[in-house]
């Protein structure tokens, strides 16, 4: 009964976070019952994602995040992208996605696995162009537990968290 009742709230918090964080009003009809994505749509959405990250860490313009991103990641990657501004910095990186697989879904979230790389990853100074800190922290392969949930009010999907494996 306590679990039933958790779940219910913790469904009301994400409902209103990723309201409140995509821009959505009160919107008085909900969007209708998502169908399974399957993992090429899910992979496609990771790449989509990733490349608008990618643009903008490498223009310093966090304006757009809250197209895609809710709740810790939007809240993240906002102050992130801003800090490195304060450092006249931006953090150029492009990555390539290795692998995904579905590790849940329900109607309003999927859990996927997703490995991949960075062909290049560096601080630039926003004044010279030139790589800081030598280049660093340079090329590496990632694994990361991706977390998505779907706007029940406008039908779309958030990425909403990420924990590194």
């Amino acid at each position: 009964m306590i679990e039933r009742a958790v779940k219910a709230l913790l469904s009301v918090v994400v409902g209103c976070a990723l309201t409140a964080c995509s821009g959505g009003g009160s919107h008085s009809a909900n969007a209708p019952k998502a169908r399974p994505l399957s993992v090429a749509q899910v992979r496609a959405m990771v790449e989509d994602y990733e490349g608008r990250l990618q643009a903008a860490y490498a223009s310093g313009d966090p304006s757009h995040l809250a197209d895609f991103l809710a709740g810790p990641q939007l809240q993240g990657n906002t102050a992130t992208i801003n800090i490195l501004n304060d450092r006249h910095q931006h953090n150029v990186f492009h990555l390539h996605v290795d692998d995904v697989s579905i590790t849940s879904q329900a109607d309003d979230r999927i859990v996927a696995a997703v490995q991949d790389h960075t062909t290049d990853n560096a601080f630039v100074d926003t004044a010279t162009g030139q790589a800081v800190n030598g280049g660093l922290p340079g090329p590496e392969a990632q694994s990361f537990v991706l977390f998505f949930d779907r706007n029940p009010h406008d039908g779309r999907w958030y990425w909403t968290g990420a924990q590194k494996q």
